[in-house]
């Protein structure tokens, strides 16, 4: 929880030092491992539903 909070807080700085560009990869790199743990999490629900 607090390191939630410094991350927060300190949101701007952040935005600030990695820039536009740093954002979009960011983003891009932050949505591809939530996809991969999506299909880790459902792979793992189904194979213990049938095996």
């Amino acid at each position: 929880m607090f390191m939630s909070w410094v991350i927060l807080r300190l949101g701007t700085h952040i935005d600030k030092w990695i820039g536009a560009e740093g954002g979009v990869i960011a983003t891009q790199l932050f949505g591809f491992l939530l996809a991969a743990l999506a299909v880790e999490i459902g792979s793992t629900g189904i194979r213990e539903l049938f095996f």
